[in-house]
């Protein structure tokens, strides 16, 4: 079975890609779900006028996405969807792509042939074994989930008949427990591409992002073993900030993908409005970058609900910790035997407190906040205590020679995060901190990862550190760049 690529977005602008939404009815009543049923199907022209905009993009080749409601349900207008979009398409002469968003329960030999016709990438969303699939995705018309069997005769279908397809596993705080058993249920049924995704809008704390976090772990070893591809462990995080370019069924145009919390959030889903599509010709107007998605969120922060917020923060922690496993496991051959002595430097200093340490840059007072895992809970009083002293720029880093658990990984970037929100409304403070770019060691150069090994070990407090504390600080300082890249604008 070929690999999927299921990112709902584009990596950089968002023009590759543009996703429709043919219905909003649907035959289940998920958990998570808070779609207005109650909108009217998208007319032919709508569709039609979606595709056009579409293929305006001065990309090659393009994707046409549908998503839900449940597309199936008006199969009658995706098939001339792909009728329309293969004819325009060649005059055009632009490659297109398509991928259907379902939840299986209409998809029969007839409709998969069809699909796979066109080479159709079909993601099927299943949450897991029975109990979770029949307790976050209920029917409408409550079978008390003798649907499941049905489904699964389905998905074997579409296993065995899709070149391409994927399943999307959606789970809320109270499945994190058993998300690695919902794993190992799909993929003893011969699925071989797995997206996780956390139910947005839901209440995701603190502590469900550690338990996430030991889940996941597990998840990606097993997926090793097993040859599964994990498809959304990359940039992705957090998933608010995916410009994706959406028509909804009358016309609404939005960059985001979010508009399934629209009869709960609405405030977050009017952020994502972009207009009308009659009133816009060129798809070149939507263009948005994921840095921008991120900075226009962070701007309207206060109108967001409290949840969506934790949403963020969650991805926040993913995003720190999945960059944070990657590059540990490419670096750890490359430092492994290498045994350094610290020169013991300022960023070692203090006990257990976030130190700022102050100085000039030409007419400028430079302050740089010294974050110590004891103590993340002073680094924002800290900073804005040193805000407040006259500073015009502003630097963070990590404490080293000391190791940093995950957890306190996870939460130095969800402040981080927080410090980038507040400076952004400070227009006069500047944040200096490397903008993205890192060491240069990933190319497997043993030279740039020695280089920025020595600079690290300028840092550390005088004496021995360990291989395994090296390691540590040298990942941690990698993804501080390119956290910073991420996500400052």
């Amino acid at each position: 079975m070929e690999k999927v690529n299921s990112n709902l977005s584009d990596q950089g602008a968002n023009l590759r890609n543009l996703m429709v939404v043919p219905t909003y009815k649907c035959q289940m009543a998920c958990r998570y779900c808070f779609i207005n049923r109650s909108r009217q199907d998208m007319p032919e022209e709508t569709l039609y006028r979606a595709i056009d905009l579409l293929l305006t993009s001065p990309c090659p080749e393009v994707e046409l996405q549908f998503f839900g409601g449940e597309p199936l349900l008006r199969f009658d207008l995706v098939k001339k969807a792909f009728f329309y979009a293969e004819a325009k398409s060649r005059e055009k002469s632009k490659k297109i792509k398509y991928f259907l968003v379902t939840n299986g329960l209409l998809l029969d030999e007839d409709k998969l042939t069809f699909l796979k016709q066109y080479n159709t990438t079909i993601m099927l969303s299943i949450d897991g074994a029975r109990q979770t699939q029949v307790e976050n995705r209920p029917l409408l018309k409550k079978d008390g989930g003798r649907y499941f069997n049905s489904l699964l005769r389905n998905l074997k279908g579409l296993l065995g008949r899709a070149e391409k397809c994927c399943v999307n596993l959606v789970f809320l705080p109270g499945d994190i427990k058993k998300l690695k058993v919902n794993f190992d249920f799909l993929t003893s049924l011969g699925v071989r591409n797995i997206r996780l995704s956390y139910a947005i809008g839901a209440d995701f704390r603190r502590k469900d992002l550690s338990e996430y976090a030991r889940e996941l772990k597990k998840i990606i070893r097993a997926a090793r073993i097993k040859r599964v591809n994990l498809l959304n462990l990359d940039d992705e995080e957090p998933c608010f900030f995916i410009p994706q370019i959406t028509i909804g069924s009358s016309g609404d145009v939005y960059v985001g993908c979010n508009f399934i919390l629209e009869t709960v959030f609405p405030e977050c889903v009017g952020l994502m409005y972009a207009g009308e599509l009659k009133s816009i010709k060129d798809i070149s107007r939507l263009k948005r970058t994921r840095q921008e998605q991120s900075t226009m969120f962070i701007r309207k922060k206060r109108k967001l609900n409290i949840n969506v917020v934790k949403n963020i923060y969650f991805g926040i922690g993913i995003y720190a910790l999945l960059k944070y496993w990657q590059l540990c496991k490419e670096y750890a051959p490359l430092v492994s035997g290498v045994h350094l002595s610290g020169a013991g430097k300022v960023n070692a200093r203090g006990s257990a407190k976030c130190l700022p340490i102050l100085s000039r840059q030409g007419a400028c007072c430079l302050a740089e906040i010294i974050a110590d895992p004891g103590d993340l809970r002073s680094l924002i009083p800290c900073a804005m205590s040193v805000l407040a002293s006259g500073a015009q720029k502003i630097k963070f880093s990590p404490k080293l020679g000391v190791f940093w658990t995950e957890d306190k990984i996870a939460d130095y970037f969800i402040m981080l995060y927080n410090m980038i929100e507040i400076l952004q409304e400070k227009k006069e403070i500047e944040m200096i901190n490397i903008s993205g770019k890192g060491s240069g060691a990933r190319g497997g150069k043993k030279a740039s990862l020695t280089a920025a090994m020595k600079e690290v070990v300028r840092l550390l407090p005088a004496g021995r550190i360990s291989e395994k504390t090296i390691l540590n600080n040298l990942v941690l300082m990698e993804v501080s760049n390119s956290f910073f890249g991420k996500f400052r604008q």
